[in-house]
């Protein structure tokens, strides 16, 4: 056939079979009207959503986020990822469930998901970039080696988990640009599989 579960994703979508294994694996679904839109951009509330389905249940008590009332269809989800250490939210205490969710976050939650902790992904980074210089600027020149994403981005480029985006110069990274739902659910695979 040639057409997913979803009457937007044909099979030839570059996302159908990473969509189709987390469909199966009941960790996401599409929109009441069948559609997946896998060119929206995906929201934090979103993300919260899918990479909670994934975690252990927590009975760790953490205080809420400003931003997220109880009874809002994301307010469990959003807690599970607190009570995992895998959001800390923003300054003033708020999770920004509305706002869509950059590059950089999307990668960072979902690696912290599976049990990689800042702390190990930094040291990993910061061992393997002293033995490889230049190795950031060779595959993405737009990821500075102090930013706060760049140990997430080249670690889980050496596992060969994002490839980053063609453009004009080159293979970038584009930590800042929003993830779409299809890239979000195809890096969500390979980091889970």
């Amino acid at each position: 056939p040639s057409q997913t579960v979803f009457k937007d994703l044909p099979n030839t979508h570059f996302s159908s079979s990473a969509v189709q294994s987390l469909v199966t694996r009941g960790i996401i679904s599409g929109y009441e009207d069948g559609t997946f839109r896998p060119s929206q951009p995906i929201h934090r509330s979103e993300i919260a959503k899918i990479i909670a389905s994934t975690l252990a249940p927590t009975s760790e008590s953490v205080s809420t986020f400003s931003d997220v009332p109880k009874g809002a269809w994301y307010y469990d989800a959003v807690m599970s990822l607190r009570q995992h250490g895998i959001t800390q939210g923003y300054p003033g205490n708020t999770f920004a469930p509305g706002t869509e969710s950059t590059r950089a976050e999307a990668l960072k939650m979902i690696m912290l998901s599976k049990g990689y902790s800042s702390e190990d992904i930094v040291k990993s980074y910061t061992s393997w970039e002293s033995k490889n210089p230049s190795y950031s600027y060779v595959q993405f020149p737009d990821v500075d080696t102090d930013a706060w994403f760049a140990p997430y981005v080249l670690l889980a480029h050496a596992k060969q988990w994002v490839y980053g985006v063609a453009t004009r110069e080159g293979s970038r990274f584009v930590a800042n640009q929003p993830i779409t739902r299809a890239e979000f659910v195809v890096l969500m695979e390979r980091i889970t599989k």
